[in-house]
């Protein structure tokens, strides 16, 4: 009995992990609706059109930051000619990852929120530039044995947008960089935020 309980378990330990939910996450960029003169915005959205609460990993996301200042290059920049765009912002650093890294978002939801780039990224004398969103996959796993976190960071479990283009101003046509401070920052955030001072 004992030899038949242990090759259960055996065979077990090879059974397919469930589906991340994370995987019934579509991640979309559109235009702003808050679009000003001189900025840089763009409207990332989230729709999980799954049966189960999906998570965003807020550190790779819109969802780092109170304010609309990105937190991290999850957003994927080229120029014209193919070339990747410098990220020139701010790297929060959220320490050991916990539930409340993630923004939940329930089946049916969507969710939006806009980004302002203008200042994240080295557009130097501006231009036509493509953008998209680009992550790991990252969810909680839930399991009767154990309650952690799954990272699969592999091609096939990148979370990815549409690509959108944006057509950029020259330096003079941007606004000045606002000054960033931790006030916009949660408690966790212990790192590296609010570190970029205005700038004209």
């Amino acid at each position: 009995m004992k030899r038949v309980t242990l090759l259960a378990i055996w065979l077990a330990s090879f059974a397919p992990l469930p589906a991340l939910a994370s995987d019934q996450l579509v991640v979309s960029l559109h235009p702003p609706a808050t679009a000003g003169k001189g900025s840089v915005k763009v409207s990332v959205e989230f729709t999980n059109s799954g049966d189960q609460p999906a998570f965003v990993y807020r550190p790779e996301s819109p969802f780092g930051r109170e304010d609309n200042v990105p937190s991290s290059d999850f957003l994927r920049v080229f120029d014209s000619s193919g070339n990747p765009v410098r990220y020139t912002g701010s790297r929060d650093h959220w320490g050991a990852i916990s539930d409340s890294h993630f923004r939940r978002i329930e089946p049916g939801e969507t969710v939006v929120k806009e980004v302002d780039i203008s200042h994240a990224y080295d557009f130097g004398n501006g231009g036509v530039f493509t953008v998209q969103y680009v992550a790991a996959r990252r969810d909680i796993s839930m399991r009767p044995a154990a309650h952690r976190f799954t990272i699969d960071t592999t091609e096939a479990q990148t979370l990815k947008s549409n690509e959108m283009v944006i057509s950029v101003g020259g330096p003079s046509e941007r606004e000045t960089r606002p000054s960033l401070t931790t006030s916009t920052c949660s408690s966790e955030q212990i790192y590296d935020c609010g570190t970029i001072s205005s700038s004209s």
